[in-house]
């Protein structure tokens, strides 16, 4: 295909293609909420320029006949925190995606080749999604999904900034050093993973027992638990500021599992009446919101998260003495 070809196809193409990109990102966003999956950085996504596949073709001698044909013509990159996170995206791609290929980047590596890349996935839109009218014009189109933790991105950006793709490309003296930073980087993964299991295992142990220590010192966890054990649970609402909260008892001399469960116990009865008051207000306003996760905890009866449960409780328990800290959100 010559420049101008691919010049008239890009134009007539890269609209739809925009399109389903939005769309993509729209629908993943939403799968990583509900799968409780964390970014290590906002998803990124591009539609392939011109210049970007002339670019490629010189490196790569493409044979297309449309460049609709082209697997990452649209891109997507997801970039997780966790290594565990990066096999979840995986399945969740699979269930809610047509997978046309898939490739582990890392078992394709040379011996001459640093290591440390990620999941390529080409993708298309289930034909469900394409009965309806308005996705029917992505029908031709795929789109390439990377996946990869923060690690492999660090790494990844870094040895395209530098040129050291290939260990033959690498000045001899610096060799070993950039055989040390890339294990250092796996090492990474593998060490959160290791923390990420150590935290299960101690929240755990904390779930096991029926009646923490009065006298133990509070930590995020420990506080997170007792919420869960009693607080009304249509309270709870995902990723929650349990360290902002953990400040603030600490601020005001409460350190320890028996302060805050006396206390917990002595102002959560007007916390939850209040509560009810407020979803009971939300739902009366109901043409003035512009929230709808608020209108449907309201439909619920709750208003408050654990952690607005918790400091109102305070509040209520200690009075004036309680002071709070400037909060957006409850």
């Amino acid at each position: 295909m010559n420049y101008e070809e691919l010049k008239e196809q890009h134009v007539v193409h890269s609209g739809v293609a925009e399109l389903l990109r939005r769309t993509i990102v729209e629908q993943i966003d939403v799968i990583l909420a509900k799968n409780n999956l964390t970014l290590g950085v906002p998803v990124e996504s591009r539609v392939k320029t011109v210049s970007s596949i002339v670019n490629k073709d010189k490196r790569k001698n493409l044979e297309i006949n449309s460049i609709v044909d082209l697997d990452d013509f649209i891109g997507v990159r997801l970039i997780m925190l966790f290594k565990r996170d990066v096999e979840k995206v995986v399945l969740c791609l699979k269930e809610h995606f047509d997978v046309i290929r898939a490739e582990n980047k890392s078992e394709e590596l040379e011996d001459d080749k640093f290591g440390y890349q990620s999941y390529h996935y080409i993708i298309k839109l289930p034909d469900d999604w394409l009965k309806i009218p308005s996705f029917s014009s992505f029908n031709n189109y795929k789109v390439e999904v990377q996946v990869r933790t923060l690690s492999q991105h660090i790494w990844a950006a870094t040895s395209h900034k530098l040129q050291y793709k290939k260990e033959q490309n690498v000045p001899l003296p610096l060799r070993r050093a950039i055989h040390r930073v890339s294990a250092l980087l796996e090492v990474v993964d593998f060490e959160f993973e290791r923390v990420l299991n150590e935290r299960v295992g101690y929240i755990g142990s904390l779930n096991d027992e029926v009646n923490l220590n009065d006298g133990e010192t509070l930590n995020v966890d420990i506080v997170k638990v007792i919420a869960s054990k009693r607080l009304p649970p249509n309270n709870k609402t995902d990723d929650e500021d349990f360290d902002d909260v953990l400040s603030e008892l600490l601020f005001n001399n409460i350190s320890t599992v028996g302060a805050l469960i006396t206390n917990l116990n002595k102002g959560l009865p007007k916390a939850l009446k209040e509560d009810k008051r407020v979803a009971k207000a939300t739902l009366q306003a109901i043409d003035d919101l512009d929230d709808d996760e608020d209108f449907e905890r309201a439909k619920l009866g709750v208003y408050f998260s654990h952690v607005g449960l918790i400091r109102m409780a305070m509040s209520y328990a200690l009075g004036d003495e309680y002071i709070k800290f400037e909060s957006d959100v409850d």
